[in-house]
């Protein structure tokens, strides 16, 4: 008897399970599947305000636009308001940490979380050096397009060539560059240190770009003749290599956000 009831439950669970609908016990879709949430910072100071872009990628989903607003999770530490199509502005109220929630039937929920915190001495600094390094960024970026293009397959056919592009481009732009960084006083000690480096390597990349002038306007070329041109490239990068660690030891110091 006890066997036949046994067995009698067991059918009839196994009927049930079949009756239910199959999403019952399936997992919620995952929002990210077909949908981007894209912050332009998730720290900001009291006051400040961050944007917030949300797109549905995919060309067929149930979940719309209606569905993704945005909800702060503390409205006394951060708020969020529309601001036109899917956009959305993020605005600090006071220090602390929040979520930005979106939550759909039938979807996981997906959290973002903001911190509201007024950047350090240390940062105002960082930003403010970041600002004045940013008007070189040009000049470096002309300098090196050029230098790539122009670094490889010199020969005495094209000789003349790579010299006119030294000569017009690389060496006037790069000077214009270290001229530019002389002039940069980094707010505090430690950033400063880190300059007195940057100095170093553009000083020694320039020598190396004038030794290649010099030897692309002789009429016979040699390897010796870049030789030492290269050697001073090489440490210059060095340098420039050490600039960045420097930086970012900063920024990991402080928990600087770039």
């Amino acid at each position: 008897m006890m066997k036949r009831l046994g067995t009698c439950l067991i059918l009839w669970i196994v009927i049930f399970g079949l009756m239910l609908p199959t999403n019952v016990f399936a997992a919620d879709k995952s929002m990210l599947d077909v949908a981007t949430f894209t912050f332009s910072s998730k720290k900001l100071g009291v006051g400040e305000t961050a944007t917030l872009k949300v797109n549905i990628v995919a060309e067929l989903t149930t979940l719309t636009y209606g569905q993704l607003v945005p909800k702060s999770s503390d409205e006394s530490v951060l708020t969020v308001e529309s601001d036109g199509y899917f956009n959305y502005v993020i605005t600090g109220v006071k220090e602390g940490t929040a979520d930005i929630i979106f939550s759909a039937p039938g979807w996981a929920e997906e959290r973002y979380s903001i911190t509201v915190k007024n950047p350090s001495q240390e940062e105002k600094d960082y930003l403010t050096y970041k600002d004045q390094m940013s008007a070189l960024f040009e000049y470096d970026s002309i300098v090196h397009e050029a230098y790539n293009k122009n670094r490889m397959d010199i020969s005495a056919a094209s000789r003349k060539e790579r010299f006119i592009v030294f000569n017009n481009v690389i060496v006037p732009t790069y000077t214009k560059l270290v001229i530019g960084a002389k002039k940069i006083k980094a707010p505090n000690a430690e950033l400063q240190a880190a300059h007195n480096i940057f100095l170093k390597s553009v000083k020694l990349q320039l020598e190396a770009f004038m030794l290649m002038k010099q030897h692309l306007s002789r009429g016979t070329l040699t390897d010796a003749g870049f030789k030492v041109a290269n050697k001073k490239m090489s440490e210059g990068v060095k340098y420039d290599t050490q600039f960045g660690e420097m930086l970012d030891l900063y920024k990991k110091k402080y928990e600087i956000e770039d």
